[in-house]
């Protein structure tokens, strides 16, 4: 499935496909230099997933996150991450720095990384209202995208399965292990 949509949509391959447990798929990059610089991503798919769609609606689901590939919504979404992990770990640096001289190096460091913080708490302040639009128009697109490789059918199809699965499957997995552990 994913080597048609490869085909079809003309995009590469993904650096790692990853099975994981839970009722959803997803596009990502596992490094910090993914997010600055055009490298393939990895594409994690839920193993319920696969025992709930036909190929078809699987295809509808992967063509979706490939729309994401393809939409470049990993760059978009990782400058707005990556300028809070930015003032996160100035924040943290702060609490280190507080406790030095006041006439020492760190004192100075305090007062830039205070500036720096400022600056970009208030762009960050600016962008984050707009991350919500944002979100829900590159989901749109990437909804847009499926339609166009797997059909329409299929994407709606494909959707009202794995909402109506997604919320029954915590309680399958934890009767699951249930079994496991009692038997």
């Amino acid at each position: 499935v994913i080597d048609e949509i490869v085909k079809e949509a003309g995009c590469k391959f993904p650096r790692r496909v990853f099975i994981y447990n839970e009722c959803n798929a997803f596009v990502n990059c596992r490094s910090i230099w993914g997010h600055i610089f055009n490298v393939r991503k990895n594409l994690t798919i839920g193993l319920p997933l696969l025992y709930t769609l036909n190929k078809t609606e699987l295809k509808a689901i992967l063509s979706h996150e490939f729309g994401h590939f393809t939409q470049k919504s990993i760059a978009i979404n990782s400058i707005a991450n990556l300028s809070e992990f930015i003032c996160a770990a100035i924040a943290r640096s702060l609490e280190q720095i507080g406790k030095a001289d006041a006439d020492s190096y760190a004192a100075k460091a305090q007062w830039f990384a205070e500036l720096a913080t400022k600056i970009m708490a208030k762009q960050y302040h600016n962008v984050a209202p707009l991350n919500g639009i944002l979100s829900r128009a590159q989901e749109f697109d990437a909804d847009m995208f499926s339609y166009s490789i797997a059909g329409t059918e299929a994407s709606i199809s494909a959707l009202s399965k794995v909402s109506y699965f997604s919320e029954r499957w915590d309680g399958i997995v934890s009767i699951l292990y249930s079994y496991v552990e009692n038997k």
